[in-house]
Order: structure tokens, then C-alpha cells, then sequence
């Protein structure tokens, strides 16, 4: 559909500036849900620059607009603040087993084949706690906290 006049001209100009500048926020490493507020104000900024001066933005809007921002914020600081407590709590349960046995599932098949063993050091990894046990004949082996499936 083409389109015709200065308001087609605003509109075009519009379009490329946003999308534009969602082009070069993606190439800089930036996905779509990363945009930070000053890049929403720097985008809103164009866009009412660039609006139809005879259909120019509504202040109903711009204010929805505005407090979607402020909710995304949010939402975004009230998730990340549970992954660190939940972060936090992960590596207090794990320290709680040094010294005690556990058993866990190492590898894939069904059932998944287990190790038992005595947790002597607790570190952590970027998919959470790792336990080192100490088995029986006196080996160790590397489990993630979340592969336990028994602890005595």
C-alpha cells in the first residue's frame, strides 16, 4: 500500500528512524527486551518529532506508554532480585551438606545411573552449586546440587 503526502513522508521517516534504531541496537548485542529508557526516550523523542501534525500523539498515549516502561523496569528489578535470593539460598542448602552422604544421578538413561558418596567441598558454577564426593573406594566425582536425589 503506498502512501501519499507529507504524512506518508512523516510516517516513512518515522519507521526507518525506529526501526533503525532497533537494527543497530541488535547488532550492538542488544535484544529486543533490553532496551533501556534512555533509548525508549531517545525512540519516543523521534516519534513525536516526526508525528502528523494534524493526527499528533494522544497524551493518553504517551502516559500508557511511559508506564509500560516503568512496569517493564519493574519487573525486570523484581526478577532479577529473586533469581540472587534464590541464587543465595541454593548455595546456603548445598553448604548445609558438606560432611553428610548423598546420593545423585550422573549421566543420562532410565533409570539414570547414581553415585553415593560423602560431600566434601561445595564450589560454585555458573548452572549453581557443584558438590564434590568423596566415594567409597575413595574417588571423587563432581555433582550438581540440583542432581541429588538423596541425602543421609
Amino acid at each position: 500500500m503506498a502512501v501519499n503526502g507529507a504524512a506518508g513522508q512523516n510516517a516513512a521517516n518515522t519507521a526507518n528512524y525506529l526501526y533503525g534504531d532497533l537494527n543497530s541496537l541488535s547488532t550492538s548485542g542488544l535484544s529486543a527486551g533490553s532496551v533501556s529508557s534512555q533509548d525508549f526516550l531517545t525512540m519516543l523523542t523521534a516519534e513525536m518529532q516526526n508525528q502528523d501534525p494534524l493526527s499528533p500523539m494522544s497524551s493518553s498515549s504517551y502516559i500508557t506508554q511511559l508506564s509500560a516502561l516503568t512496569q517493564t523496569q519493574s519487573i525486570a528489578e523484581m526478577v532479577q532480585a529473586v533469581q540472587t535470593e534464590m541464587q543465595a539460598s541454593e548455595a546456603s542448602s548445598a553448604v548445609t551438606l558438606l560432611g553428610h552422604s548423598v546420593t545423585a544421578q550422573v549421566g543420562g538413561g532410565n533409570p539414570p545411573p547414581t553415585v553415593t558418596g560423602k560431600v566434601t567441598t561445595v564450589t560454585s558454577s555458573a548452572k549453581g552449586p557443584v558438590l564434590t564426593l568423596t566415594l567409597s573406594d575413595g574417588s571423587t566425582t563432581q555433582v550438581s546440587l540440583a542432581n541429588v536425589t538423596q541425602v543421609s
